[in-house]
């Protein structure tokens, strides 16, 4: 009978392990096995028959072994298996035992050094190099304090190492084997022979709902429980729902798979992450087994050489998993795989098993996220993706974790941090000083030092400038890379604008017009350096009526800050990301010039924009065949512009609309645009739209070009 995947990531990585593992033994087993049509009982059989004690001594070695099953499993439960407890105990001594080695010689060391600086302070003069020996000595006692604290810690941790080996060899009887292991491998031999009746008609798996029930754990006088298959509860575990009479069935595949789970999972924080694509029941190869094969490859060449394996991805999670999704889509570029991300998403599942509070979370990584991945991978940016994933250090700013939480990836931004390199063996010349000048308040050079500050980032143009100026001195070269490694450049606009649309889903109309109000803050403003560090977010809505009101529309203000209902505000993570937006897009300077994109016909999400359309519209037409251009120019835009319209002068403007017998000018209209919950007036934003479609209005019909 040919096995098929389950769709419970738990059973389907166990699955993908033992397709890895069957790889592995092609010329044992003398039968292709690739994907999991492939897999049969009598192959399983073969995987356990070939080598009895791999599946027991490579789980042994894996520290996820414990996380999956705790450590109450078979294999490592301290009652049944008192050879491993000594063995472990005797390695953690042996660790401690180097630990205290290494901070006896860092103590000697730091002990010579003090001896050295009060040597040279008995024979110095200067009271400044004096000050700092005697500073440095300090500095150096304070470790010295530090090393001999870290000492008297291990000091009782190895003492208590001891009392415990002792305490397990006392006890242990000189016949007594472990036990665990061996009731281990025969319940795994009795799964393989059960896996082979898969055919009868007994209750179904409750975990797969495709294969027959077993009851192989209760036959071996065990409980069916968490200590088997993670995150099940027996009838007397905490986590068994309140109300159930009896636990779980399971068949033998689901079981036996589970065994295989350590080899195959990789870990995130304190959690252990499997993973589930939608693509399993496909004729290929699904995207989870891709993932898993590497994983398993990754941890069984440690198994090989080390007693003791940490779980894959230890340390820095996030960051594997991404150059793990990268490898796989080199791998189905390389190999013309013909696969459809636009429908193939992946999930994780990060789960644990430990205690009395198991827990289960599910992220999603959707098929945008993979196409994204592809786009870039199979382009021109691969190298530029990859040395931004390859220098992150903090999971909470991971690539990944970005996409999973649809949030901005900050090493895409330009930064504002000052980075300073020494040049060694490189003596710049007049030439060089002329040029660094051209560079304005970018780059400083300090000739007595002989060292080259970035104040800020630089264009690629700029970058390429440097880089040719000495293009055959290696040692300029090597500080000028060196300069630009320490503070990350900005993305390039291309893989910039596809992670904001497939990721954070602006529209392409929304970036241009960020694009085109970077153009005109720096085409118009003086002091654009004071813009590059910070867009305050008064001063550019200042700048869009002041400035470019015969251009920039309130259409377009809705394009780019998007607006929550009631009351009227902006979506404030909106509007912080689009600050960053248009900050990126003033160190653009080579870009080409744009121009805005035209969203007359287009429809805007929030209800009140016709609301604020009509009302600006009629209140305009009212007061120019009242008053005139002129006085409007004068009374109503001047003074928007000095801020001395107020909230009581848009409620007056209201009423006299509704005085002049216009429709919908009622109260509960006021109501509807202007209160809050509290019944409370909340006009600042709508006053800001109602000024900038009053601009928009006086400069379409009275502006040079009409």
């Amino acid at each position: 009978m040919k096995l098929q995947y389950t769709g419970h990531p738990i059973v389907d990585t166990g699955l993908a392990v033992m397709i890895a593992r069957a790889k592995e033994l092609e010329k044992e087993l003398k039968v292709e096995v690739n994907k999991i049509s492939d897999l049969t009982p009598e192959i399983i059989e073969k995987l356990i028959v070939t080598n009895k004690n791999w599946l027991s001594n490579a789980n042994r070695k894996l520290n996820s072994y414990t996380m999956v099953f705790s450590s109450n499993g078979p294999l490592t439960n301290a009652s049944s298996n008192p050879d491993l407890v000594i063995k472990n105990t005797q390695r953690k001594i042996g660790v401690i035992q180097k630990d205290i080695e290494e901070i006896i010689a860092n103590l000697n060391v730091n002990k010579q050094e003090i001896a050295i600086k009060q040597e040279e302070i008995e024979i110095i003069t200067d009271n400044k190099k004096i000050k700092s020996a005697r500073k440095t000595i300090q500095e150096i006692e304070k470790k010295i304090k530090k090393y001999e604290n870290d000492f008297q810690k291990k000091e009782e941790s190895l003492k208590k190492a001891k009392e415990k080996l002792g305490e397990k060899e006392s006890k242990k009887k000189n016949t007594e084997e472990d036990k665990g292991l061996d009731e281990y491998k025969k319940i795994i031999q009795d799964l393989v022979n059960d896996i082979k009746s898969l055919e009868d008609d007994r209750m179904k798996c409750e975990i797969t709902g495709l294969y027959p029930a077993s009851k192989v754990i209760e036959e071996n006088g065990k409980k069916l429980s968490k200590e088997w298959f993670p995150l099940f509860g027996s009838v007397q575990d905490a986590q068994t729902y309140p109300s159930s009479s009896r636990t779980f069935r399971a068949s033998a595949i689901a079981l036996l798979a589970s065994q295989f789970l350590p080899i195959g999972v990789g870990i995130i924080g304190n959690r252990l992450v499997c993973f589930q694509s939608n693509d399993y029941a496909s004729e290929g190869i699904p995207l989870f087994q891709s993932l898993v094969e590497q994983i398993y490859k990754d941890t069984i060449k440690k198994t090989q050489i080390l007693d003791k394996v940490e779980t894959w991805g230890k340390g820095n999670a996030y960051n594997n998993i991404t150059l793990l999704l990268l490898n796989y889509l080199t791998k189905v570029e390389e190999e013309k795989q013909e696969i459809d991300f636009k429908h193939l998403c992946l999930n994780l599942w990060l789960f644990s098993n430990s205690g009395q509070e198991p827990a289960l979370e599910i992220y999603e990584l959707p098929s945008t996220t993979l196409q994204f991945l592809w786009k870039v991978w199979r382009g021109i940016h691969r190298a530029e993706i990859e040395s931004y994933i390859r220098a992150e250090k903090d999971v909470k700013y991971s690539l990944l974790e970005c996409i999973k939480d649809k949030k901005e990836y900050f090493p895409f931004y330009p930064t504002d941090k000052e980075v300073t390199v020494e040049f060694k063996e490189f003596l710049p010349d007049k030439n060089f000083i002329k040029i660094i000048e051209e560079f304005g308040e970018k780059l400083s050079y300090k000739k007595k030092e002989n060292t080259l500050t970035l104040k800020q980032p630089l264009t690629t143009e700029e970058i390429s400038k440097l880089y040719r100026l000495y293009d055959t001195n290696l040692p300029y070269q090597t500080a000028i890379r060196k300069l630009l490694h320490l503070q990350s450049q900005s993305a390039s606009v291309e893989l910039f604008e596809l992670y904001n649309q497939q990721i954070l889903g602006y529209t392409e109309d929304a970036l241009i017009i960020a694009r085109w109000i970077a153009q005109k803050l720096t085409e118009r403003e003086k002091n654009i350096h004071t813009w590059k560090k910070k867009v305050e977010f008064n001063k550019l809505k200042e700048f869009m009526i002041d400035v470019i009101p015969d251009e920039f529309t309130y259409e377009h203000y809705l394009k780019i800050f998007p607006c929550s209902i009631h009351p009227l505000k902006l979506d404030d993570k909106i509007k912080n990301i689009n600050h960053k937006i248009i900050r990126y897009y003033l160190y653009q300077t080579e870009l080409l010039k744009i121009e805005l994109p035209m969203l007359k016909d287009q429809s805007f999400a929030h209800p009140k924009y016709l609301k604020i359309k009509s009302f600006a519209k009629d209140f305009f037409d009212s007061y120019i065949d009242e008053e005139g251009k002129d006085r409007f120019k004068r009374r109503i835009l001047n003074v928007f512009s000095n801020n001395q319209i107020k909230p009581r002068d848009i409620e007056n403007w209201f009423a006299s609309l509704a005085e002049s017998g216009k429709k919908n000018y009622t109260n509960e209209e006021w109501d509807d645009l202007c209160r809050n919950e509290d019944g409370e007036n909340d006009v600042w934003e709508v006053m800001f739209q109602l000024r900038l479609e009053l601009a928009s209005l006086y400069h379409q019909k009275y502006s040079a070009k009409n």
